[in-house]
């Protein structure tokens, strides 16, 4: 249960990226806002979809490929670097189109604001600890509590917070054209996102839950088929939500290219910004929302290295 909707979740997110981006961007590469719906990048979106749905879909639905743990378990940085080689390939197809087009994109004055979003009630993260309690007293009363589980389930609050924090303190790029528009199109579009996001944590922290209750054999199969299928509706719900919100932005958001932090010469492979005479620390994404890092920043560089040791030495251990 647990390998299925990890894949699935992974499968959908993955697929949603081209749709959820600003109409600036296809696959790393900086485009004319024109441009979005020209008909190869249309393909290459489609294409992406189905790739992504189907090797997920894959990894899934085989018994003998395990996300998490297994001895024929194929782990998840695999997978993900899988989907980073992916990515590449597109990159690299849409910037060979954009020079065979000879597209120009010339720079746009941007006012950026720094803002969080009002609208966003963080008494919604108390949902986390929530179900963790309620995980509890359910595990605690058919005595089969367990600390692993607690860990799991308190990971996945960690990361999905951290996630969605970081997207709401993000930076916006607005457009000096209309700057009161572009927020409202900007600030809307994310709230959706950020909604979905904290959706799709609460929920995967409760499907440790329910997948520890199924392994002690306190929920029967029935069940378990009923809450997979509850739980693909959901997951799909939320997919289209994404969708739906990514391309309402695009059909009205102004033209409101970044300056030198849209420039493709400093974002490596459309994914890792690097630009040493730039002494911000984070810069806002380019294929989704939420913050990056400067890897041309030296103190960054040293935190990166700091934490690849780490993982290496424990890896290795």
């Amino acid at each position: 249960m647990d390998n299925m909707l990890i894949a699935m979740l992974l499968g959908l997110s993955a697929a949603s990226m081209p749709y959820i981006v600003s109409r600036t961007i296809a696959f790393g590469v900086r485009i004319p806002s024109t441009e979005f719906k020209n008909p190869f990048l249309k393909r290459l979106r489609i294409i992406w979809v189905a790739v992504n749905l189907i090797v997920f879909t894959f990894i899934g639905l085989t018994e003998n490929i395990n996300l998490i743990e297994g001895n024929n378990s194929i782990p998840l940085f695999i997978v993900m670097g899988f989907n980073l080689l992916n990515f590449v390939i597109f990159n690299q197809l849409v910037k060979r189109f954009k020079a065979s087009q000879n597209w120009k994109v010339s720079n746009k004055i941007v006012v950026p604001l720094v803002s969080e979003h009002k609208t966003f009630n963080y008494r919604l993260f108390l949902l986390f600890p929530l179900v963790i309690f309620i995980t509890f007293v359910i595990t605690s009363y058919y005595e089969v509590f367990s600390v692993s589980l607690l860990i799991e389930q308190l990971v996945a609050s960690v990361f999905y917070t951290v996630l969605v924090i970081s997207a709401v303190k993000s930076r916006k790029q607005l457009s000096s054209q209309n700057p009161e528009h572009s927020f409202f199109v900007v600030s809307k579009f994310r709230f959706n996102v950020l909604m979905s996001l904290l959706s799709l944590g609460v929920i995967m922290t409760a499907i440790f839950g329910l997948n520890h209750l199924l392994e002690a054999g306190v929920i029967t199969g029935q069940i378990n088929n009923n809450v997979l299928i509850g739980t693909t509706v959901i997951f799909g719900l939320i997919f289209l939500n994404m969708l739906y919100a990514g391309n309402k932005r695009n059909r009205s958001e102004l033209e409101s290219d970044i300056l030198e932090h849209n420039d493709d010469k400093h974002w490596k492979l459309g994914l890792f910004y690097v630009n040493s005479n730039d002494s911000s620390v984070f810069i806002e994404k380019r294929n989704s929302i939420g913050w990056t890092v400067n890897f041309g920043n030296k103190y960054v560089l040293i935190v990166v290295a700091a934490i690849v040791i780490f993982y290496t030495v424990i890896f290795f251990k």
